[in-house]
């Protein structure tokens, strides 16, 4: 049985090593009360204990079906001979996949040129890269990572992502069932492996800045977001979102 340190209804106060039957203020019968209250909490407790259960067991259920229906996606090709990175399971503002290119373009600064043109909004976030990356060119024009990007391959829809996106993709880049899926295909360049060819490098060039003409980057190895000047030689890799 409960310990009681107020009565419910004049709240009178009791000692801790009180047990009283009844209050001695307003004769209120205490121990009818305790019982009552155990009472009404165990019939409670039935009820809520299956209620909580099942939602516990298809909350997993169905958390399970979607890791499943995410995974299936991850590392498959697309046509145009990109992997598809990150799937966020429903289509939204015209995208639901977002797809890396197969190959990396040779290393290139940030801007090769400065103008003194009005910079526009760049925007945060997955899905703005291709906003970004065409503001870029704006300013700089083709002597840019982002006109690069855009220019990559047979469409014009690639682009230099942000830097959650590019964080997505150093993060799947690693892990062991994107590099089983992408190590079978012969024209896929691995991300995180040394180029030879003086192609590319871990740290790869996003459509963000930190600062005036400080724009961020992504080291690969290390997952970690940094700040270059813009005249710094970083790897490319083309992104798009479908």
């Amino acid at each position: 049985m409960s310990k009681f340190y107020l009565c419910p209804r004049c709240k009178k106060q009791f000692q801790k090593d009180e047990h009283p039957m009844m209050c001695s203020c307003c004769g209120f019968q205490l121990s009818t009360y305790t019982i009552n209250k155990s009472v009404k909490r165990a019939k409670v407790n039935r009820v809520l204990k299956p209620i909580i259960t099942i939602c516990i067991v298809l909350t997993l259920v169905c958390s399970g079906l979607l890791y499943l229906a995410k995974r299936s996606q991850i590392g498959k090709s697309c046509e145009d001979g990109g992997i598809i990175y990150f799937d966020k399971l429903f289509y939204s503002n015209g995208w639901r996949y977002l797809e890396v290119a197969p190959k990396n373009l040779n290393v290139t600064p940030w801007s090769e040129t400065i103008n003194e043109k009005t910079f526009p909004e760049l925007k945060t976030g997955l899905g703005y890269g291709a906003h970004n990356s065409y503001n870029i060119i704006y300013r700089y024009g083709a002597k840019s990572a982002a006109y690069k990007a855009i220019n990559y391959g047979s469409t014009d829809d690639w682009y230099l992502g942000t830097v959650k996106e590019m964080k997505f993709l150093s993060i799947i880049s690693k892990s062991k069932y994107f590099i089983k899926r992408t190590k079978s295909l012969e024209n896929f360049d691995s991300l995180i492996t040394n180029h030879q060819d003086g192609k590319g490098n871990f740290i790869y060039w996003t459509s963000e800045l930190a600062g005036e003409e400080r724009p961020y980057a992504i080291n690969f190895i290390e997952n970690k977001v940094v700040s270059l000047e813009y005249s710094i030689e970083c790897s490319v890799r083309p992104i798009r979102k479908f």
